[in-house]
């Protein structure tokens, strides 16, 4: 009997047919539970995953806005004169920007209580049961 030679259909057809297995399930009930956990236990509620993620969105918004708006302050304290680091000695000039960093730290959290008080706001006008429901479906 005749062996086929390679690329004849016969040899291509067997190639296709011929898949790797996959690989045998653990048998350990103690690891069969962390992946039906990690497939399972992943999976939130679409309404809390969609008030958790308006709200991760709004922060970000307001932090990004709040920064914006301590660099404007921060650079108007300084063209102003209303604050200036000290320049007089070396060591005055060597921390002038960690000083102008420092400046610009708190007038960012002069922000938070506001974005706080809209975060909260906006979690009491969509309902903290919503955020509360995270219990997983499926």
């Amino acid at each position: 009997m005749a062996t086929p030679r390679h690329g004849t259909d016969s040899d291509n057809s067997s190639r296709l047919t011929k898949q790797k297995e996959p690989p045998e399930p653990a048998t350990s009930p103690a690891i069969n539970a962390i992946i039906e956990r990690i497939d399972y236990g992943c999976r939130m509620n679409p309404d809390a995953l969609i008030a958790w993620t308006s709200l991760y969105i709004a922060v970000d918004s307001m932090a990004l806005i709040c920064a914006v708006l301590s660099v404007i302050v921060t650079a108007s304290e300084l063209r102003a004169g209303t604050w200036r680091p000290a320049l007089g000695t070396r060591l005055d000039i060597a921390l002038a920007l960690p000083k102008i960093w420092l400046r610009w730290q708190k007038n960012y959290f002069h922000g938070a209580p506001v974005i706080a008080l809209i975060a909260l706001a906006f979690a009491n006008h969509i309902g903290f049961e919503v955020f509360w429901n995270i219990e997983p479906i499926g």
